[in-house]
């Protein structure tokens, strides 16, 4: 039996597993939508916490990967209780990097939580802050725009809506530039600091692995994957 996921929390908790568990077992979504009966977009909204797999789906996922009881015993800590309703507890994740990058794996795990004001975010961000999520930043190719050490909040999710600052994993490297999107899916990265270069990458549809880009300045070819949108961050004073 899938375990029962009282809170949000419980379930971005259980989410996270699926997530390393796919990771392990080197699975993409259309392997586990395949696995469990639904589609693909399914899998990705339910991963990118747009939406909640029902129990039944819970107990698909599970099965499909093998997990047991056992295994979400050692799930991330639970989101602490707010005693103010004004007060969310936003989920801190692995750093990013305003510079070459900063290695983290390939599955994001909550290192722990900071209390926010639910409404500012809501006024700040006009999203859910429930779905919201933190990321420390280090390295100075976003200064004076985005300082190391700075925190960013930031909407999980795993394509492009629009133009704008993003947090994005090239390879095994976690970075956050701004992102400019071009004809024929090709993606400009571009820092803020004046120092740093622009980058340009091109699609490769027909690669064997899926997101794979070609740099146009160095010709290398890797991995791009979104990971989320910053819809907020400190200014300097």
């Amino acid at each position: 039996m899938a375990k029962n996921l009282d809170t949000p929390a419980d379930l971005d908790a259980f989410i996270q597993r699926v997530q390393r568990a796919l990771y392990e077992q080197e699975l993409s979504q259309s392997d586990l939508a395949e696995r469990v009966g639904v589609s693909q977009p399914t899998v990705s909204d339910w991963l990118n916490r747009k939406s909640a797999p029902s129990k039944r789906n819970r107990e698909k996922l599970m099965q499909a990967l093998g997990l047991t009881e056992e295994d979400l015993e050692a799930l991330p800590p639970p989101r602490p209780k707010a005693a103010d309703d004004d007060v969310v507890f936003l989920p801190v994740m692995a750093r990013a990097s305003a510079g070459s990058g900063s290695v983290n794996g390939d599955v994001l795990e909550i290192e722990e939580y900071r209390a926010y004001s639910r409404f500012e975010l809501r006024r700040m961000t006009g999203q859910n802050p429930e779905r919201l999520r933190v990321m420390p930043v280090i390295g100075d190719s976003m200064e004076p725009e985005i300082r190391a050490g700075d925190v960013v909040v930031y909407l999980p999710m795993d394509r492009m809506t629009d133009d704008g600052l993003y947090i994005f994993r090239m390879d095994d490297a976690l970075k956050i530039k701004k992102l400019q999107r071009y004809a024929g899916g090709a993606i400009q990265i571009i820092p803020a600091n004046p120092t740093y270069e622009k980058e340009m990458l091109l699609p490769l549809p027909d690669a064997d692995t899926p997101n794979m880009y070609r740099s146009r300045e160095s010709g290398l070819v890797g991995f791009f994957q979104i990971v989320g949108k910053v819809v907020y961050y400190p200014r300097p004073a």
